[in-house]
């Protein structure tokens, strides 16, 4: 849970984040999706740095980015954000169906945008669908924000609550520059993706964070209200005499 002194910083890199991603998305629009100078000058030298060993390594780390790996770290993620043994899979389900929701939101705006993506002929590996935006850059900065959080929880030492913001944060970033590296995407593609996902995650974490707390908990504890109410309790069997 975000502390009170932290909230007005994080809704202002929310509003940020989101004010950036809107200029930026407009900005591909009016070019049609054109790349622009940065694009084509960070593509280039991508090109010309290229190496066997990291051109495998490279492969690889995009397989942890996307499919069945990254929805395996959302639920690992919902499940340790309930922090019970017993109602673990419930954190899972909650975890795998937020990042299914959000992937649904970036596929809606990469799809509105229609950009394409660099030349095939400049690829390493393949990638279907339009540019903007990155979609492994997406998904590997929601999971590392949502496993940071969750992880967060329940870390205590200071070390240990280091580990659990710097680890997610450097694999999400070495995600979206493999996905230049691999000359799949343009790198306002990539930047275009790690501001949506600050703005999903700045404004979902604090929803999935009281929902998975609540299913920690059995039945009978979850929070009542008119949108949620509490599971009516069976009401006492009566013979047919009575």
């Amino acid at each position: 849970m975000i502390a009170r002194r932290h909230r007005r910083p994080v809704r202002l890199g929310l509003l940020a984040a989101a004010l950036l991603l809107a200029a930026l998305t407009a900005l591909v629009m009016v070019r049609d999706g054109r790349p622009f100078g940065v694009d084509t000058g960070l593509h280039h030298w991508a090109l010309t740095h290229r190496d066997p060993a990291l051109d495998r390594f490279g492969i690889d780390l995009a397989v942890t980015g996307t499919g069945a790996p990254a929805y395996a770290v959302a639920a690992l993620a919902g499940a340790v954000a309930t922090g019970t043994r017993r109602w673990w899979w419930r954190g899972a389900l909650v975890g795998v169906a937020a990042l299914a929701s959000a992937e649904l939101l970036r596929t809606s705006l990469a799809t509105a945008v229609g950009r394409p993506r660099p030349p095939r002929a400049d690829w390493l590996a393949y990638a279907s669908g339009h540019a903007f935006p990155s979609g492994h850059s997406t998904t590997s900065a929601l999971l590392a924000i949502g496993l940071t959080a969750a992880l967060l929880t329940h870390a205590q030492r200071r070390t240990t609550r280091a580990a659990a913001v710097v680890l997610p944060s450097l694999w999400a970033l070495a995600v979206g520059v493999d996905r230049v590296y691999l000359g799949v995407h343009w790198p306002t593609d990539v930047l275009a993706g790690w501001l949506l996902a600050a703005v999903i995650g700045g404004a979902l974490l604090p929803l999935l964070g009281a929902l998975t707390r609540a299913l920690s908990s059995s039945p009978a504890a979850w929070p009542t209200g008119r949108w949620w109410p509490r599971p009516a309790s069976p009401e006492p069997s009566r013979d047919r005499d009575g």
